[in-house]
């Protein structure tokens, strides 16, 4: 069995599922899928940073101590 036959086994329904049919077929399986995995990790890492800038500014804002107070609360 091929790589790509393999790939496509494992992962047909996660990754043909998402719409970028000509994606995949231009580029193959293999490399679209590292494609648009490299674009949901930077996707992710942005709004992780925009959550950080948030807390920063709630920080200065409100206080750490009624953030800390808030966030027992949560869990």
């Amino acid at each position: 069995m091929s790589t790509t036959q393999e790939f496509r086994g494992l992962f047909s329904s996660e990754i043909l599922s998402l719409g970028w049919t000509s994606l995949y077929e231009i580029m193959g399986d293999a490399n679209a899928y590292s494609q648009v995995n490299k674009h949901f990790n930077y996707l992710d890492q942005s709004r992780l940073r925009a959550i950080v800038e948030q807390v920063k500014l709630v920080r200065v804002c409100v206080g750490e101590a009624d953030i800390l107070k808030a966030g027992n609360r949560l869990f």
